[in-house]
Order: C-alpha cells, then structure tokens, then sequence
C-alpha cells in the first residue's frame, strides 16, 4: 500500500475493534497495535529573524496549520510480519503581515502491522484508527517544539480522521466516475460501445 502508533506500553494499544468503514458492514473485532512509532523529519525555521521578531510585538500573527496521512507498506506481502508505516505530515506557518513568523514542519510515522487484520478493514484501520492513535503525541510535540523555540503556545485543533476519509473516499468515487465517463466518451467517439449495451446477440 503505497502512498495513498502510540508507545507500546500505552493501553490504547490494545485490540480496539475498528468502526464500519464507510458504506461498508461493521467488521469484526480486529487487532490494531503499534509496535514503534517515531519522529521521522522536523524541521522548524525562523526566516526573517531577528528582525521579525520586533514585529510581534505589535499584533498577534496569523498561524495556519495543514496535516496529511500517507502510508507506506514494508515487510513481506502475505506474511506475519507485513506492515505499514502511517505517517502524519503536519505543519504549521505563522506569519504576520504576509511575512512568515516560523515555519514548522514534521513527519510523525507509526508502524502497524496488519497480517491479523482483516483486507475489508485495513484503509480504514490505517487512515482512521492509527492516525488517531499518533495525533495526540505528534501535536503534543510540534507544539513544545515551538514554544522551546521562543514562541507563545500554538493551539492546534483535534482532527476529525473519520470526516476526512469520507472525503477522500468521494473524491476517489467522483474521480473513478469521471475516469469511467472520459473512457465511455472515447468509446464512442472510436465507434465502439464500451458498456456493452444494444450490442446486437451474438
């Protein structure tokens, strides 16, 4: 699963059983763990200092934060010990009069494995549950990053992970539906019928 956890002694590790994934029965109970989970990049700049610095005094600045989820599967396919790397990418920029304040950025990665969970229930195991899972203590530390680099507290919200899968899954719903009518369009216009109708019996 290319790109489309908690510390092991925290209970949340335990066998969690996973919400029904949208349109979609309930699945089983399943297991969801995570054996490792770590800072992956970070980086954190302050690019018109000091001068910037003045600046702040005269106004709160604006801050802007943005998060993505991206997978990476690593071990053997089909095997015990297949897994996938979750990583979350935040960042947020702080600016004020269009000029940027700082900018921070992390990729906080989470390893799952998932040969013991269901195929029906691993996206929304590893775009859902896991990031759940790691957002606490991403935030937590993006933000003690910021305030030990000389900067009042950044209040970051909690992230609706169940929302943003039901978005991605109608983008790619709406995109594989105008793959399917760009295809039937070209179809036509080679004089074929690609959907098979009112083609005469055989």
């Amino acid at each position: 699963m290319a790109d489309d956890s908690t510390p092991t002694n925290n209970s949340d590790d335990a066998a969690t059983a996973a919400p029904a994934p949208v349109g979609q029965a309930k699945p089983q109970e399943v297991q969801i763990a995570i054996t490792a989970q770590y800072i992956k990049d970070l980086s954190f700049e302050v690019p018109g200092a000091p001068d910037i610095l003045a600046k702040i005094a005269s106004g709160p600045p604006q801050v802007k934060f943005n998060m993505d989820v991206r997978t990476n599967r690593i071990g053997a396919p089909d095997s015990e010990n297949e897994a996938v790397e979750v990583a979350l990418s935040l960042g947020v920029e702080s600016a004020i009069d269009g000029e940027a304040v700082f900018i921070a950025e992390m990729q906080y990665c989470g390893i799952c494995p998932i040969a013991k969970i269901p195929p029906q229930a691993r996206r929304y195991v590893l775009l859902v549950e896991i990031p759940r899972l790691l957002f606490p203590f991403a935030r937590a530390t993006i933000s003690n990053v910021i305030i030990d680099s000389g900067f009042p507290p950044v209040m970051i919200q909690p992230i609706d992970f169940v929302a943003q899968y039901r978005m991605r899954m109608q983008k790619e719903a709406a995109a594989q539906t105008e793959r399917q009518a760009e295809r039937q369009a070209e179809g036509q216009a080679n004089g074929s019928n690609p959907t098979g109708e009112g083609n005469p019996p055989a």
